[in-house]
């Protein structure tokens, strides 16, 4: 089961440039149809190793034009954004750094790498082994500078070398594997120790530390503890309270009166109990940890799926050890798991849910953890948007809207509200593609929270300016009209009062990013508020304006609600019957839909036979008695089928029948061509999905090498297996 899901990626543009070498453009088309295909980027990079290897002459840094270098970084860059979790591919980038531009540009890659992966302990390790190898020496030192000026320079490398393994540590300190980290942190600092020949503290503070984490090697480091620790002073090994319980035992008032033997007892009763339930961790997390056969990123995910049951009940395991002992040792652990976990299922929202729900838990008022509560947030915040930015799906939304909810919790509205409307401009496709699931499920949570943050009369007087911008009030002339003939005196509902609010120019750009799909929310919105205020009118006059539109006509949501308001809550027949007769002779919905609407109108005139007889002077119902007729697939038929797509199909508008015989014949002629066919038919006007320009809207045949376009995407449009010869040809 390979990768095949949309990223966040994917909304970014990426311009590659332009280079003439055929084996590459074929790749990139390739890749710009499916950006998961891991197999088109690896052929990608190995055709840039060729470049790099025929430019190189007996091994020496390569000669490669800074187009062509400029080329493989843009691609590394554009593979590794998408997907940062690659370890082997930020070597490789590594490695090719370093051929063409040496060895300070392969170390900056290695801290690239370790900035946006910070989980890996092979990036860690060989960022370290880097900076050591580049570390100056006493002897590579400038023979003029001053014996005061060279120990500045060494002590600097020694503080860059500490913080680099330090952080380091931070993210991977707490790894079931992190001992090769563990290693040159301590290789280091005894070294420090050895040329000052004292007892260092900061070595100290390593052992201290890792004794108590369960690692591969744990055991290993203990010995190498247990050589050292009577070097110290006990003070420094053990905390005092534990030291006044020793002392209590031994009954010594004073711990100068313990004796050196006394204070090696202790240290080694103590420590013994430190290594008992240490290693019990080890042999306990071992059984977990040799099931874990996957825990590299890779985009083949069926190994990586069938492991994830594992990772859940590890983190579960560790959990309720945390929730027991309230310890920062098994917090920073089961962070650390988490993390773990996360670089094979970095796609799984609800494990990133998971490990939010933890922090939260962690941090509570009520918990009896030590845990400083002003770091929430900013934990919180971190994986939020960690996750969405970089790794959840597009089309999964839910960690993305739990988000928000997480905003207004902490009273950040006003982020929570640009925090939406980001997203609505890269779904809305005004950057590169539009993704229209997404788009509408983001302009509906935004409508929802001004309706939860504005007032009233407010949220009412947004709506309503943006569905006068959108539509151009005025443009049209109306025909169809529903009675109006009742008002109300009603109060207004109580208007709730917020700090929140929404400027005009705000306003005006979301109008910009509305599109037919998002409008009839508006719409509807809109809709709701006079109902709730039992305003009959301004819901007519609303209806009457813009029931035409292509958007509203297309828009299940607003027929519902008409078809609602007047059968249910009005019970106006008239307009009822109205309505329901624009939808199956007009409205640009689905026939399933048309057909659930003609059920339900079925279901009210039923309900109602004696008030259509006295609305049609003693006629019985034709709509009643057509019923089935007007559900029939048979355009022959189904005369309302007919008239939808006469007014909707734009093959049909084009068609030269359409003014020679007629509007119902044009029809069955058009589809007495598709007779047998296996395309699908379609009702709305095809319409270009996507950017096919890579820079403006033109392209310029000026250039020596001009970029290929990708072919634009299309909607609305016949999806045929083959040719259709029409009629009319």
């Amino acid at each position: 089961m390979s990768l095949t899901v949309r990223l966040p990626h994917d909304l970014e543009k990426h311009d590659l440039g332009s280079i003439n070498d055929l084996r590459v453009r074929e790749l990139e088309s390739i890749l710009s149809e499916d950006a998961n295909n891991m197999d088109a980027w690896n052929q990608l990079l190995s055709t840039f190793d060729l470049w790099i290897s025929s430019s190189q002459v007996d091994g020496s840094q390569s000669k490669l034009s800074d187009e062509h270098k400029r080329k493989i970084r843009d691609v590394y860059k554009s593979l590794l954004s998408r997907f940062p979790n690659l370890e082997e591919i930020w070597k490789k980038w590594s490695i090719v750094e370093f051929k063409m531009e040496g060895v300070e540009a392969s170390v900056d890659v290695l801290r690239i790498a370790v900035e946006n992966f910070p989980h890996s302990v092979d990036l860690w390790v060989d960022y370290l082994a880097a900076l050591k190898a580049t570390t100056k020496k006493n002897e590579d030192l400038d023979q003029g500078e001053t014996t005061t000026k060279k120990n500045e320079d060494l002590e600097e490398e020694e503080q860059k070398y500490r913080f680099v393994f330090t952080r380091a540590l931070e993210h991977n300190g707490y790894h079931f594997n992190s001992h090769p980290i563990w290693d040159k942190a301590i290789e280091f600092e005894t070294a420090i120790a050895k040329q000052s020949q004292n007892s260092s503290s900061k070595l100290l503070e390593l052992y201290l530390k890792v004794i108590r984490i369960p690692l591969y090697q744990y055991a290993q480091y203990y010995t190498q503890f247990s050589e050292i620790n009577k070097n110290f002073d006990i003070q420094n090994l053990i905390s005092e309270n534990v030291l006044c319980e020793y002392m209590e035992k031994f009954g010594k008032p004073k711990l100068e009166d313990l004796s050196l033997i006394e204070k090696h007892q202790i240290i080694d009763d103590y420590f013994a109990g430190v290594f008992a339930s240490t290693q019990a961790k080890v042999s306990a997390n071992w059984e977990y940890e040799q099931s874990l056969m996957n825990q590299k990123f890779s985009t083949d995910r069926i190994e990586i799926e069938l492991e994830k049951k594992t990772w859940i009940n590890y983190i579960d395991k560790e959990i309720g050890a945390y929730e027991v002992s309230h310890d920062l040792d098994q917090f920073n652990l089961v962070c650390n798991l988490f993390e773990r976990a996360l670089v094979p299922n970095c796609f799984d929202s609800n494990l990133w849910l998971k490990y939010i729900n933890f922090i939260t838990s962690s941090f509570s008022s009520s918990s009896s953890s030590n845990l400083p509560l002003d770091r929430k947030f900013d934990l919180q915040q971190e994986l939020y948007l960690r996750a969405n930015s970089r790794f959840i799906p597009l089309d999964q939304n839910e960690l993305r809207i739990r988000y928000v909810e997480f905003l207004l919790e902490n009273d950040k509205p006003d982020m929570a509200n640009e925090y939406l409307f980001d997203w609505i401009k890269l779904f809305s496709g005004n950057l590169k593609v539009y993704y229209k699931s997404p788009y509408i499920q983001m302009s509906q949570e935004l409508l929802k929270l001004w309706k939860r943050l504005l007032s009233t009369s407010k949220y009412q007087h947004v709506l309503e300016s943006l569905i006068k911008i959108y539509f151009q009030k005025g443009s049209k002339a109306k025909k169809l009209k529903v009675s109006n003939n009742e008002s109300n005196g009603e109060p207004k509902a109580k208007e709730n009062t917020t700090s929140f609010d929404l400027s005009e120019d705000f306003i005006l750009l979301f109008a910009k990013f509305l599109n037919d799909d998002s409008v009839p929310l508006v719409v509807v919105s809109c809709l709701n508020i006079y109902k709730s205020q039992n305003d009959r009118d301004r819901i007519r006059n609303l209806f009457n304006e813009y029931y035409d539109e292509y958007s509203l006509k297309k828009s299940a949501a607003f027929w519902k609600f008409m078809f609602k308001f007047e059968g249910i809550h009005e019970g106006h027949l008239q307009n009822l019957k109205t309505v329901y007769n624009f939808i199956k002779t007009e409205a640009q919905l689905p026939k399933a839909l048309v057909d659930a609407f003609s059920d339900w109108y079925y279901d009210f005139a039923s309900a109602n036979v004696k008030g259509l007889l006295d609305l049609n002077k003693g006629h019985s119902d034709r709509t009643m008695i057509l019923k089935d007729l007007n559900q029939s697939n048979s355009i022959f038929y189904n005369k309302s089928l007919r008239n939808r797509q006469s007014k909707n199909n734009y093959r049909i508008k084009l068609s030269k029948t359409r003014t020679e015989n007629g509007m119902d014949q044009a029809v069955l002629d058009y589809f007495a061509s598709q007779a047998g066919h296996p395309g699908a038919f379609h009702d709305g006007t095809p319409e270009i999905t996507n950017n096919f320009m890579t820079e403006s809207n033109f392209i310029d045949l000026a250039k020596k090498d001009v970029p290929v376009p990708t072919y634009p995407t299309f909607k609305n449009v016949e999806k045929a297996a083959s040719a259709v010869r029409y009629l009319e040809d």
